[in-house]
Formats: C-alpha cells, structure tokens, sequence
C-alpha cells in the first residue's frame, strides 16, 4: 500500500471514528449553534501575509512606493 493510500485509509477510519462518537456529535451540534447565533465567526487578522510584507520591504530597498 502506498504512502498517500495508507493516509487516505487512516483518515477515512478516523473521520468514522469520529461521527460514530457521541460527543463528536454533541459538541459539532453545539459549535454549529453558535455559528448559527454569531458568537462563533471565523477569527479575521489584520496583519499582513508573509508575501506582502517580503515584497514590501524588498520594494522598499529598492525604492519604490507601495501601499502602507
């Protein structure tokens, strides 16, 4: 079996695993609620991606101007 089969196989079994469990489900159903009432949002940071900031700081030695 190969590497990526034995994976496939292994994630497989725990994703079942994992539904089959009852607090899986129970606390799937709760963060589902909550989603549903807003209190859990996908968390938003306003830092820069590593991109921009290498691009930033290589522009910036070269001297040319780009958004702050």
């Amino acid at each position: 079996m190969s590497l990526v089969e034995e994976l496939k196989h292994e994630v497989a079994l725990n994703a079942k695993e994992r539904l089959s469990s009852e607090e899986f489900v129970r606390l799937s159903a709760f963060y589902e609620e909550m989603k549903r009432l807003g209190f859990s949002k996908k968390q938003e940071y306003e830092l820069p991606l590593i991109d921009t900031v290498g691009r930033s700081i290589y522009n910036r030695n070269l001297g040319i101007k780009t958004k702050p």
